[in-house]
């Protein structure tokens, strides 16, 4: 839900979490965009003290829990700053990269994590008799309604539903991203598929959509193509846009989207 919750919460158009794919990089974009990333952070140094200090935090023995942990902080949220200025306004793929730092001291954050593991595991009978439970089984029925959730990526996308009180009011601004994927990408980012002019190897993202814009391209079902952990279904069969990871997973998504 964490992810869920910040798409959300910065009222964000469309938000893609992409995971380690082993022995399926295709799914991980993160190795695509990496290089760049690597080569703006080139010869960045981060220290671990304070200015006008020679010890971190760390090494400063006569310092109590509360100043070493107000000192840490400190020692973070100038690195945090400092890999801000070399990402922030950099140009990727002809497009401005708008970087965020958020401070460690920040007090917009959920401390509900207990309730949420809970939750997970929670029978719908008791889900029904506490009330924190069934604000959180809503929450993320909302979320979940909201996603598409494959074995190596997760995406959050608003929706269309004049219903919707979150999509209404926060109405998308990238439009022609939206668009796109609503046309011609089945409402969320391509699977990627084999390429016929280099064996081995996948289309690209813009490929499939030039391909997708001309008629050309098949749209592959989610997760086509990757093997699965489980047995029997392995897909929503309620229109869901999830793929079971596990049986676990299947009976989670079933109990808390379908039975409650």
């Amino acid at each position: 839900m964490t992810m869920g919750r910040l798409w959300r919460d910065l009222h964000l158009d469309y938000f893609c979490i992409l995971g380690y794919a082993p022995g399926d990089s295709r799914y991980n974009m993160i190795e695509h965009c990496w290089a760049p990333v690597t080569t703006w952070l080139t010869g960045l140094q981060l220290s671990d003290t304070i200015p006008g200090e020679d010890k971190n935090p760390e090494a400063q023995s006569k310092l109590s829990e509360e100043d070493r942990a107000r000192k840490n902080a400190t020692v973070l949220d100038n690195a945090i700053r400092d890999v801000h200025k070399c990402l922030d306004g950099k140009m990727y793929d002809s497009f401005k990269v708008t970087a965020v730092a958020m401070d460690s001291s920040s007090t917009h954050h959920y401390s509900d994590e207990a309730k949420v593991e809970e939750l997970s595991d929670a029978s719908v009978k008791k889900i029904k008799a506490d009330i924190v439970l069934t604000e959180l089984a809503a929450e993320y029925k909302f979320l979940a309604s909201h996603s598409v959730q494959r074995t190596y990526q997760l995406e959050f996308v608003k929706c269309q539903d004049s219903q919707c009180h979150h999509c209404s009011n926060h109405p998308v601004r990238a439009k022609k991203l939206l668009t796109f994927l609503r046309e011609f990408g089945g409402g969320h980012g391509f699977t990627p598929v084999p390429s016929d002019k280099v064996p081995g190897h996948f289309f690209t993202w813009q490929e499939m959509a030039s391909k997708a814009v001309t008629g050309k391209l098949k749209i592959p079902a989610l997760d086509e193509g990757v093997h699965s952990p489980i047995n029997g279904e392995r897909v929503c069969q309620a229109g869901c846009k999830k793929v079971f990871v596990s049986a676990a997973d299947r009976d989670r998504h079933n109990r808390l989207m379908h039975k409650l």
